[in-house]
């Protein structure tokens, strides 16, 4: 004969309490997104004093800042696979294309970032150059057809880069 439970034998609370369907509404503001508040304060860091970076003029905050950029960038969405990086000093040039000189009369450099990165739109492999110039906004992207091709243009002499 099967078993019957009493009343009393029954939880007392259920495991999942039934919730309002309706919150009540809220007099504070709504929060802004993280990326929002984490931008101003990145920001912000770039007007702070900072060391130069060796002889160039890249500081070191604007180093800080590009690493989050980079960050972002292989993280929110894209489907750019890092596979080889490395840090290049570049000639600074004015709009007329002469070199900008230091004090001392060398070349004024200034901290790049070469990467070789992998992608697959549509299922076809494609290489890609990015050229990343350390306290300039954008970066530079190149597509090749192999990986030779990329790696050729990767250790290729540095390209002068503008005045900020």
């Amino acid at each position: 004969m099967p078993q019957v439970r009493s009343q009393s034998a029954k939880p007392k609370h259920r495991r999942h309490p039934q919730r309002s369907t309706t919150r009540p509404k809220s007099s504070r503001a709504p929060r802004l997104p993280v990326r929002a508040a984490t931008n101003s304060k990145h920001l912000a860091m770039l007007s702070q004093p900072s060391s130069r970076i060796g002889d160039t003029y890249t500081t070191h905050n604007q180093m800080l800042f590009w690493v989050g950029w980079f960050a972002r960038f292989h993280t929110d969405g894209r489907s750019y696979v890092p596979y080889e990086i490395k840090t290049v000093d570049c000639p600074v040039v004015r709009s007329d294309g002469s070199a900008v000189l230091r004090d001392d009369g060398a070349l004024q450099l200034m901290r790049c970032i070469r990467e070789i990165a992998r992608s697959e739109p549509k299922g076809a492999v494609e290489w890609h150059m990015i050229s990343w110039s350390v306290g300039q906004p954008g970066v530079t992207l190149q597509r090749y057809a192999s990986l030779d091709d990329a790696t050729a243009a990767f250790n290729a002499p540095p390209s002068p880069v503008p005045q900020p």
